[in-house]
């Protein structure tokens, strides 16, 4: 892969350090290709904006998130109700006990994840995250093809979760309107994608006019936004592992609740002709009043939940095309001179999610592939840096505020990594062993179609010596 040629070795700024009062006179990665940086996070303390200069860029987004705040922008998007309510029919499909334990067993090791990205994020927290990381980490020869591969899937999931998050949502709205309708509505995939683009288009207007207020998820977006949040290495451990924890167990009550409510034939409940399962389980409980009610809150949080994504999807994106990483990167990484929000970011992930949303004309099958997208896709992109780490930066790890020891790291690691490649691999199967077009897996379609059409010229990361553009 191509690199572009740097014009200058030196790079002058006018950020102030909050420890000292000196200006950072030179950001630290202005150097050559060939050095390994070790970075310390523990030698610049609480100082946020030194450390992100140490780590190769400058400060362009506001720091207001608390480590609370932290927590609500993973604890937020994981929406623990209306997630369950959009998968319930596929998680139906192995039985209350698969349900039930099911979820336990796998929040245990989704922790594990969460911790060895903790690990990762406390030690060099920023916006890029996952494809810096894996730039950090990975052997010389494969540091520009592996890094843009980790960003642009990273990119792609994150936008395949607006697009599961919505379509969920234009399925819960539509469910209402059945239940409403006494079941004289019908359900097409032209009224769902009508739906859907409706809800994605909303989530733009929302994001781009009060980005500052919506809290963000899907564990690993906390790390999207440490350059917005304080004392960030502590803040996105705590985030990252106190929503887990929290959403784990209070999934496993929902489950267990629903488990309990369900008395009549699972496969009845999986074929309703309300189009949500959750939808028919209400209403043979509490009837119809009751189900239009719950299943419009069920959709109002679904909705926040969009909104919250899609700033995630923003930042990724931003940090990403701040290294050059995808088309036209020179005119979406723009930042709001007002509001310090990438807003043309905004707009381009979410035309981006209604393109990848015309899955949903073809059906069920080719819809069903944004859930996989969004799993296999960040599964990767997770997984790609703690094994990098694990393997090739033995010696220039240096832990932040938050490390679980030499002995029970690398355990937690190795384990976390065994369970990303069994899961990915467990995603990619299709349905059915009689392979058609209709119990097709289109996953890896999807992706590689992208990473083929999005292949671009990326700079190192943190070695970009050109200012990021701001808009008035």
């Amino acid at each position: 892969m191509y690199i572009k040629p740097k014009k200058c070795l030196l790079f002058f700024t006018n950020i102030r350090s909050t420890a000292t009062g000196e200006i950072i006179t030179q950001l630290s990665p202005i150097r050559s290709p060939l050095e390994q940086k070790i970075i310390n996070t523990r030698s610049h303390k609480n100082d946020d904006n030194a450390l992100l200069a140490d780590i190769g860029y400058r400060p362009e987004l506001r720091r207001y998130f608390t480590t609370l705040q932290v927590f609500g922008i993973a604890f937020s998007i994981m929406g623990s109700l209306p997630s369950i309510a959009s998968v319930l029919g596929l998680a139906l499909a192995g039985g209350m006990v698969g349900f039930v334990w099911g979820w336990i067993v796998a929040s245990f090791f989704i922790l594990l994840i969460g911790i060895s990205m903790a690990e990762l994020g406390s030690a060099i927290p920023t916006s890029g995250g996952l494809y810096y990381w894996t730039y950090h980490y990975a052997p010389q020869s494969v540091k520009i093809p592996l890094s843009f591969l980790v960003g642009n899937t990273n990119s792609i999931a994150l936008t395949g979760a607006l697009c599961s998050v919505d379509y969920g949502l234009a399925n819960e709205i539509l469910s209402v309107v059945v239940i409403n309708s006494d079941g004289t509505f019908e359900i097409t995939s032209a009224k769902t994608y009508g739906v859907y683009v409706a809800c994605v288009i909303s989530h733009i207007f929302i994001t781009c006019l009060a980005s500052n207020i919506w809290v963000i998820g899907a564990f690993d977006s906390t790390i999207h936004q440490s350059e917005e949040a304080k004392n960030a290495t502590k803040a996105v451990p705590i985030g990252i592992i106190g929503s887990i924890s929290v959403c784990g167990i209070l999934g496993w009550i929902i489950c267990i609740v629903i488990a309990a409510c369900v008395d009549r034939d699972l496969e009845v409940i999986v074929e309703t002709s309300f189009g949500q399962p959750m939808a028919q389980i209400v209403y043979d409980i509490l009837g119809k009043k009751w189900a239009v009610a719950i299943m419009v809150l069920i959709a109002f949080c679904q909705w926040l939940m969009g909104a919250s994504i899609l700033t995630a999807i923003s930042r990724q994106i931003w940090a990403f095309s701040r290294d050059n990483g995808l088309p036209s990167c020179d005119i979406i990484k723009v930042v709001n001179k007002k509001w310090s929000v990438p807003i043309r970011v905004v707009w381009f992930g979410g035309i981006l999610a209604i393109i990848m949303g015309l899955l949903c004309l073809i059906g069920t099958t080719a819809a069903n592939a944004l859930f996989t997208l969004y799993v296999c896709g960040n599964y990767f992109a997770w997984g790609t840096p703690i094994f990098l780490r694990m393997v090739y930066g033995k010696d220039i790890f240096k832990p932040g505020p938050f490390y679980t020891g030499d002995v029970l790291s690398p355990i937690i690691n190795w384990i976390a990594i065994v369970f990303i490649v069994f899961t990915m691999i467990l995603a990619m199967f299709p349905s059915s062993k009689i392979v058609d077009k209709e119990t097709m897996n289109y996953t890896v379609t999807i992706n590689e179609v992208d990473n083929i059409s999005e292949e671009e010229e990326l700079s190192e990361p943190g070695m970009t010596v050109e200012k990021v553009k701001v808009e008035a």
